[in-house]
């Protein structure tokens, strides 16, 4: 029951606190170490408890374990914190991770979307270490990179004019 709340709650989180205006620096902050906590907690749960269902994967989680560490490593290295960017390809790697969490957590004997959630994991991982390596300012709520480079620019060019001659 917990996992469709769950993702509900991480779809329409961020939409209601800028709906609200209450979306801050923190609060964004705040939300992704939420998603960080219960992604870690429960796939913990399940490595722990669905191994023999997840052992055929072993080499795919830990090439997408270390992935999203280089990456994490990378955001900390670049901007002193976790890049923000929620583009929509890291929302759409959620949805077959929860199908696949529920998968699991239903015991249902089988890991359909294994492989969808790895290819979207690697997707929207390898989107954020190009946006992170080509952007050398801290951003945030950017749909995808090609919008994120271009707001990164208006901000260059927005200095740029600001700075006295």
């Amino acid at each position: 029951m917990l996992i469709p709340l769950a993702l509900a709650s991480d779809i329409f989180d961020g939409v209601l606190a800028r709906r609200w205006g209450v979306a801050s620096t923190l609060l964004r902050r705040a939300d992704g170490w939420a998603d960080l906590c219960f992604v870690l907690s429960y796939t913990a749960f399940c490595l722990l408890t669905r191994w023999p269902m997840l052992e055929p994967f072993a080499l795919p989680i830990v090439l997408l374990g270390g992935l999203k560490l280089a990456a994490t490593l990378q955001d900390f290295l670049r901007y002193g914190r976790g890049a923000a960017f929620h583009f929509w390809s890291a929302k759409l790697w959620a949805l077959p991770y929860y199908a696949l969490l529920f998968e699991l957590m239903a015991d249902t004997g089988t890991t359909w979307f294994f492989w969808p959630t790895f290819v979207a994991g690697v997707i929207a991982i390898s989107e954020e270490m190009v946006a992170v390596r080509l952007i050398p300012m801290w951003m945030h709520d950017q749909p995808h990179i090609f919008a994120a480079l271009q707001a990164a620019r208006q901000k260059s060019r927005d200095r740029a004019t600001l700075l006295p001659d």
